[in-house]
């Protein structure tokens, strides 16, 4: 009660910024807004990420970046005191990364040595994948170790935990190669590597969670067979799996975030996401008894999912200091908001105590200390990418400015995200955003319609979006619209989508259109789609269903050919989840596949086209790209391309995404670009 009233009698936590910001000031924060924020500021990775507390708080983990050395990452050991008390940087160790290589998660495992896990990243539209390397090094930098990689004493392994009263060890998961490779837990020596094989999961394709004292206790992953999930509990002091199928009955497998979260301590329970029977039926938090299969709801929104997109601090679920409980969540409505579920936690109070104090942004805690007496907070908004803060209790709470996760973006200036809705085909209610150009009147605008990927288990969100920022920077409106099948909006939301790529789920984005047009936003003449991955097939297929709408088209490394994603995509249909997968959510009726199909409906293109494709794209093939040309070149429609032989799915380095988006305005100044109100399309 004593830290509470503390904190409540302070002056207001952003007033604490003002007075503190200046001391901090790396980066220029406050300065004004060129008229145009070069291409290259928005396409560049983030300069400061990842930054990490030590439990002690005396040392500080920054993933930084070089781009003098083509944007190689590193990681930086700083010294907090020293940082206080100068006002300057002291970088005590510095771990670089190989060139093209990511971070995956830097991890204190205890109050002196620092974790961390390597990462690739193949294309753009894909999230980062740990490649099993991982590294520890002391706080001084001395005694550095490769705990496990091609060179490791652990084979390629991910960081599970930390053992309770066991600083020197943790736990580690690896998988061999193939794919009916089963997960094996390892105890190792944080300094040594040396390692010790724990648990291995019951079958294929099962990740192990362990209680706070390291006991494996549950399992949980989807059948190789037929893509259903499955969870197993293992009872103390017992070797023997039982299903708790049960607790699964009737829950969608495609439905993203589904499944356990974290054991209590002693692993009595386990919280976890599921379904709810509400109307909606989204995902809600439980904490279950495995014992007896009673689950109780913890909470649930009745239009927005809870979901879990980080398994470590910062993510959308929040966890007390010792990780054995849920003590906030983080649920993405219109905006993001703060669910308190434990409202006598410390880390829950400070949290709604900072999110209070920026009304106009959101925050979330990064790391804290053993003790949570510090913490690092980040505030981030959808024209910031994000600053960073150091939350200190004693002797009065305060927040300290440290540092911007991008220097070169300016903070004032950017566009506002507003959250729109509007009624499509069957009486359903779409949700989106909109985003003006700064200090421009709302009206007779030229558009963009930014089209989301996946397209399941993803929408589109209150946050920072650099696409979008550009293309308002450069002073178009965008429209972003989640159509159904988004994620976010409950199982019901989400199946509307099953089967219907060609159909309703363009019918949506077409009636969100619409929508700006009757508002008098968007000037019908000057209107183009652009989308990647999902949201580029999504731009020739309506682009073909309603020729009439646009005047310039934009597909970035689409999927034009659905017969095509049962043969030739090496990552989806190689698996028989992703077969599973396909069937489900495209169905087998090769008529409807080929009538959904941009590829095979290229003769009602009006407008022109631009076609952007990485030669390594695994996702979406490259003979999809080259047939999707061929048939617009058939019909004699403009078509322009930018193919980079180097890139997966979505283009990753920074030159080439610099590239892509510069072609990619060039193309939209020609089209709906000043002057162009009267600008003809093609067959017109």
């Amino acid at each position: 009660m004593d830290w509470l009233g503390g904190l409540r009698g302070e002056r207001r936590l952003r007033a604490l910024f003002v007075l503190t910001a200046t001391a901090f000031s790396m980066g220029g924060w406050g300065s004004a807004q060129a008229a145009k924020i070069p291409v290259r500021d928005f396409m560049s990775p983030y300069t400061i990420s990842d930054v990490r507390i030590s439990p002690t708080g005396r040392y500080l983990s920054v993933v930084a970046i070089d781009r003098s050395k083509r944007d190689r990452r590193m990681v930086d050991i700083l010294d907090l005191r020293a940082l206080l008390k100068t006002h300057k940087v002291k970088v005590l160790a510095t771990l670089w990364m190989n060139v093209g290589e990511l971070v995956f998660r830097s991890i204190w495992i205890n109050p002196k040595r620092l974790l961390v896990e390597g990462a690739f990243q193949v294309g753009g539209f894909d999230e980062p994948f740990a490649n099993g390397s991982i590294w520890t090094v002391d706080a001084n930098g001395h005694d550095r170790a490769h705990l496990a990689g091609s060179s490791g004493d652990m084979p390629p392994s991910l960081f599970m935990q930390r053992i309770k009263g066991q600083s020197r060890y943790a736990l580690f998961e690896s998988v061999g190669a193939g794919t009916l490779a089963q997960e094996t837990v390892r105890r190792a020596n944080v300094y040594t590597g040396r390692s010790e094989p724990v648990m291995s999961a019951p079958a294929p394709n099962m990740q192990l969670w362990a209680d706070p004292d390291g006991k494996i206790r549950l399992a949980f992953g989807l059948s190789l067979r037929n893509g259903h999930p499955r969870l197993f509990w293992r009872k103390p002091h017992s070797l023997k799996w039982e299903s708790l199928k049960a607790l699964l009955k009737g829950q969608d497998p495609f439905v993203g975030g589904l499944g356990p979260l974290v054991l209590t301590a002693h692993g009595r329970y386990f919280y976890g996401l599921a379904e709810t029977n509400n109307a909606r039926r989204t995902v809600g938090l439980y904490r279950v008894n495995p014992t007896n299969l009673k689950k109780q709801l913890i909470y649930a929104n009745p239009r927005y999912d809870v979901t879990d997109n980080a398994p470590f601090e910062g993510g959308n679920v929040i966890l007390n200091h010792a990780r054995d409980r849920v003590v906030a969540l983080r649920v993405m409505g219109k905006r993001p908001h703060l669910v308190v579920v434990d409202p006598h936690s410390r880390k829950a109070i400070l949290l709604a105590s900072v999110v209070r104090d920026f009304p106009r942004d959101f925050a979330s805690i990064e790391s804290t200390t053993h003790h949570g007496d510090r913490a690092i907070v980040k505030v981030w908004s959808d024209r910031d990418p994000g600053r960073y803060f150091l939350y200190e209790s004693r002797p009065k709470p305060k927040l300290i400015y440290l540092f911007r996760a991008d220097s070169k973006i300016p903070v004032h200036g950017l566009a506002t995200m507003k959250p729109i809705a509007f009624k499509s085909v069957g009486g359903i209610r779409i949700n989106g955003y909109l985003t003006l150009p700064p200090r421009v009147p709302a009206h007779d605008l030229p558009l963009i319609v930014e089209v989301h990927g996946g397209p399941y288990t993803i929408r589109d969100t209150w946050m920072w979006h650099p696409t979008v920022q550009l293309f308002a920077n450069r002073g178009y409106a965008v429209l972003q619209v989640n159509y159904r099948g988004s994620g976010g909006y409950g199982a019901r939301f989400q199946e509307l989508g099953y089967r219907h790529w060609g159909s309703t789920m363009q019918t949506d984005v077409a009636r969100g259109v619409e929508w700006a047009i009757r508002k008098g936003i968007a000037n019908p003449k000057r209107i183009c789609i652009y989308g990647g991955s999902y949201g580029g097939y999504a731009a020739l297929m309506n682009a073909e269903r309603y020729p009439g709408l646009y005047r310039c088209v934009v597909g970035y490394d689409g999927v034009y050919d659905l017969p095509m994603m049962f043969t030739r995509t090496e990552d989806i249909d190689r698996s028989v989840y992703g077969r599973y997968y396909l069937r489900s959510v495209l169905g087998r009726n090769q008529a409807e596949l080929r009538a959904f199909s941009p590829v095979d409906q290229a003769d009602h293109l009006r407008a022109p086209v631009l076609l952007l494709q990485g030669g390594r794209d695994q996702r979406a093939p490259v003979a999809g790209y080259r047939e999707m040309a061929a048939a617009i070149r058939r019909h004699d429609t403009p078509l322009e391309t930018l193919f980079e032989p180097n890139e997966g799915h979505g283009f990753f380095k920074t030159r080439h995404r610099v590239l892509a988006y510069r072609t990619i305005l060039s193309f939209f100044r020609r089209y709906i670009g000043p002057g162009t109100v009267h600008a003809p399309t093609n067959h017109s």
